[in-house]
């Protein structure tokens, strides 16, 4: 048998295929445990991502309702009541009495309506959990402060008074 000096084998081998060592097995093994870890790490934080941003926005969207619906009630009101025994604030119309109150159990801020007999409705605004609901007047102004803690700056709704 001749050694061709171009390809460092033998003529006679040319034809047969040379099998992988167990070393070349466990490099490629190991290559793809370390990819396949890393795809693994990286999707988990996508998902964890996806699942606060996703939260993030449902928490604003309620907010948003939450703005809306306040500066109607405060706008419609005759009387504002701060901070009674279970509540922030209580409207008082000839509508009814509309009581905001927050309920730290369920992390919702809570808005009752009641008008004269007639059974109760309420309206839930979900809110974050660390959030700490406030409210104060401040001239004509009722201003519901959300603050968490965080976030460095509140969330904060101003509803003017007629």
């Amino acid at each position: 048998m001749r050694i061709d000096p171009s390809i460092g084998r033998r003529e006679g081998a040319r034809g047969r295929r040379r099998a992988m060592t167990l070393l070349e097995v466990m490099a490629s093994t190991s290559v793809l445990l370390i990819i396949g870890v890393s795809a693994a790490s990286i999707l988990a934080k996508v998902t964890d991502i996806g699942a606060r941003s996703s939260s993030s926005q449902q928490y604003r969207q309620s907010v948003q309702r939450l703005s809306g619906v306040l500066r109607r009630d405060v706008r419609d009101a005759e009387q504002v009541n701060l901070d009674g025994d279970d509540t922030l604030l209580e409207l008082v119309s000839d509508a009814g009495v509309i009581r905001y109150a927050w309920s730290s159990e369920s992390g919702d801020l809570v808005r009752q309506w009641q008008r004269g007999e007639l059974p109760s409705r309420l309206d839930r605004f979900p809110l974050p959990p660390d959030c700490q609901p406030s409210v104060r007047e401040s001239g004509d102004l009722v201003v519901l402060e959300m603050k968490q803690s965080r976030r460095q700056h509140p969330w904060i709704i101003e509803a003017k008074r007629p």
